[in-house]
């Protein structure tokens, strides 16, 4: 069905396709698992972005709802990626494959995949997921039996891109290094490496050790260019010998294979992974740019000894778990935070601090920065060490929330001035009302953001499942200066008197509600006329009380369904303020006779005047 008009508001249906859709199979990247995570935009006139899609079987389900407009006509522009992270704010981002991909997850975390679609207002929207990177296969035969290749590295190629979802295309980024391949096996049994490379124009150089001690270069015999979705297979021949290791690198030659076709080499299959992960112990949560999706790694450096060096942003959490598994009711897997009474982030110079396996509480360390963590399975003991302190993260700061004057309105919060790694405002809060600090001004979006952190005058990272009294409120209605300093987390807001000239420039304002004659119809509210920062109206309005709703108030937008942020009673007689969707019910204007009325209002002195002309 494609209806011409939907009369209401309804939930898009979503579903995910790539090559040949298989689920519970870890064994190839040419599909989708149940319980993975994509990314999901839509644009004009819906809006929303970064929307996390949770895959089961061939359905694709957001986290929040995203909805056809009632009314809507237009087709929307759908667009989708994975691996889903929280910190994509927008439809062009930076993206990175992994440099060392000997896991799965760090290999499938480097699989960039997109895709585009247009579809008719009320139709069901499938994604059909394209490989945006490209992917190399290296077999390898050694000339000497007794040898074997234990790793492959492709030396010296750019890492990073940036991807466009509007055309699910990437460009190549500068930054370059080495990626170290995962070993892999073909369905006969063939094993060889595989690793995704950021497409791009390169001459392929590798480096192969083998279990004899020697680390042998390749070199691709032309420069070829890796193309987006396009899988290369490079079969090489050790020569057997003793060292010294030969100068001269020895040619090799790529061709095109299909991405997923049989002779193509994948990861190793379930048990295998699974043996891979018995018994290690990784990192997970708010570190090295992932978000409680993907475990990073420790080495055994000694029996029982765990170590693993990360980068820890600011407000950041994790947790240590064994076997890249959460303990459930069937299985039990040991986990490792701060013991549940412990209060404070763990110390970050390397003291000796214990953990508990079960009854823990997220891992939180004092500052942002490089940190070597170690951990000794004998007795929990864990050591955090601050090696280097990154440069801030936080490169905008906006106000937002039903205690300022633009209310909830992502359009209209205004941004704190930045200076250094500090940020500041002056602004109009309302008491016993909530607000909070969002990173980025996105459409429907206003998470990540700042809030109340674990204790007084500090602030950490929260995301769209914040809780509410992690919010800011201050006590008493005024104009506050707020600073923020985004390296220490701390944050300083000090009333500066009565409250100041509004803050949100009014180019419109309409009139709306039970006491109007077009009563709570947005289409058809009437526009106040404008002459300079003054607008009047005259229209007739019906006697009425709070609990008769027949109250009216002043949008300052002609938006489908929203009301909001709109003009209210203020503080006191003949005044206006800035109200949200969450408004006070009794700052909503009534009048004691039913009547044509004359509505002044100056939005400079953001005063109003509603003088009965005719009553009824």
């Amino acid at each position: 069905m494609n209806p011409e008009y939907l009369p209401k508001a309804q939930d898009v249906s979503f579903s995910v396709e790539m090559n040949t859709f298989r689920t519970g199979s870890k064994a190839t990247d040419a599909a989708f698992d149940n319980g993975d995570l994509l990314g999901i935009f839509a644009g004009a006139p819906i809006g929303q972005a970064n929307v996390k899609g949770t895959v089961s079987g061939t359905a694709l389900t957001p986290s929040s709802p995203i909805q056809w407009l009632a009314g809507q006509t237009e087709e929307t522009t759908f667009a989708a990626y994975y691996p889903y992270s929280a910190s994509v704010s927008g439809q062009s981002f930076s993206f990175a494959v992994k440099t060392d991909q000997s896991t799965y997850a760090s290999y499938l975390a480097s699989d960039l995949r997109g895709a585009v679609t247009t579809a008719a207002a009320g139709t069901p929207v499938t994604f059909s997921m394209q490989h945006l990177l490209s992917k190399l296969v290296v077999v390898p035969t050694c000339e000497d039996a007794s040898e074997t290749v234990t790793e492959v590295t492709v030396r010296e190629l750019a890492t990073q891109a940036t991807a466009d979802l509007t055309t699910a295309s990437v460009a190549v980024g500068t930054a370059k290094a080495d990626v170290k391949m995962g070993a892999a096996e073909s369905g006969n049994g063939g094993k060889g490496f595989v690793s995704i490379l950021v497409p791009q124009a390169v001459q392929l150089q590798l480096a192969v050790t083998t279990s004899k001690g020697r680390t042998l270069p390749f070199s691709l015999t032309e420069p070829a260019t890796l193309a987006s979705g396009t899988a290369y297979l490079a079969e090489i021949t050790v020569a057997a010998g003793s060292t010294p290791v030969p100068a001269t690198p020895a040619e090799f030659t790529i061709s095109i294979i299909d991405w997923g076709s049989p002779e193509d080499l994948t990861f190793l299959a379930d048990d295998t992974y699974d043996e891979f992960t018995q018994g290690k112990w990784s990192v997970i949560g708010t570190v090295n740019g992932t978000n409680w999706d993907s475990d990073v790694w420790m080495t055994e450096t000694e029996s029982g000894v765990w170590e693993v060096d990360i980068t820890y942003p600011a407000g950041g959490a994790f947790k240590l778990r064994q076997d890249g598994k959460w303990s459930t009711e069937t299985e039990t897997h040991n986990e490792a935070g701060q013991p549940g009474d412990a209060t404070g982030p763990v110390p970050g110079d390397g003291t000796e601090y214990n953990l508990w396996a079960t009854d823990n509480i997220d891992i939180t360390l004092p500052s942002a920065g490089e940190y070597h963590l170690k951990f000794v399975e004998e007795g929990y003991l864990f050591y955090a060490t601050l090696t280097s302190e990154p440069a801030p993260s936080i490169s905008e700061l906006y106000l937002l929330g039903e205690a300022t004057d633009a209310g909830w309105s992502l359009d209209d919060m205004p941004a704190l001035t930045r200076s250094g790694n500090t940020f500041s405002i002056t602004a109009n809060l309302k008491a016993n009302a909530k607000f909070r600090f969002p990173l980025q001004k996105a459409p429907n979006t206003w998470w990540p953001c700042l809030v109340r952190g674990d204790t007084d005058g500090t602030v950490k990272i929260g995301t769209g499942d914040a809780n509410d009294a992690d919010q800011f409120t201050v006590a008493q209605d005024g104009s506050y200066e707020i600073v923020i300093d985004v390296a220490a987390m701390t944050i300083a807001m000090t009333r500066v008197g009565d409250r100041i000239e509004q803050q949100v420039a009014i180019d419109e304002l309409y009139l709306l509600g039970g006491a109007t004659d077009t009563g709570w119809d947005l289409d058809k509210m009437p526009a106040l006329e404008k002459s300079g920062q003054v607008f009047t109206i005259t229209a007739h309005l019906k006697a009425g009380t709070l609990e008769s709703n027949e109250v009216f108030r002043f949008p300052m937008q002609k938006v489908a369904n929203k009301w909001w942020p709109c003009l209210v009673k203020g503080s006191s007689e003949g005044k206006v303020m800035v109200g949200t969707s969450d408004g006070d019910q009794s700052r909503q204007f009534t009048v004691d006779t039913s009547g044509t009325y004359l509505i002044t209002i100056d939005v400079a002195a953001m005063t109003i005047s509603i003088v009965l002309q005719t009553a009824d």
